[in-house]
């Protein structure tokens, strides 16, 4: 195999953590599945360690540029990103049963939208 492949990383991919809730909390039978919030920094770590140890030759890593207020405002309200931001600087929590933030997470989020664009 002679092609690589470009990976980002950012170690504020792993310092966002979701808050207990739905697929912690106790079963609702909501989902069809059991399983761990995918949104977590172990599948992070895990799938970084993989590139790195078993793919290594075939990826090239590049820098990540958090996105800007205006790329941000591309896809996202003003308002969005202003309650977004005060959310995680005020500490986070639950944003729905399925979804949450903590402090780190506007930069994380800031960080991803960069690497797409």
């Amino acid at each position: 195999m002679d092609r690589t492949i470009t990976a980002v990383w950012d170690e504020s991919f792993i310092a966002h953590e979701q808050p207990a809730g739905e697929f912690e909390s106790e079963w609702t039978g909501r989902i069809a599945y059991r399983e761990p919030h995918p949104d977590r920094p172990e599948r992070i770590k895990n799938i970084y360690r993989i590139l790195q140890e078993e793919l290594s030759e075939y990826v090239e890593w590049a820098p990540v540029e958090p996105a800007s207020r205006e790329q941000l405002e591309r896809v996202h309200t003003s308002d969005h990103v202003d309650d977004l931001r005060e959310f995680c600087a005020d500490g986070g929590g639950r944003l729905t049963a399925e979804t949450g933030a903590n402090e780190h997470t506007y930069s994380a989020a800031r960080h991803a939208a960069g690497a797409a664009v």
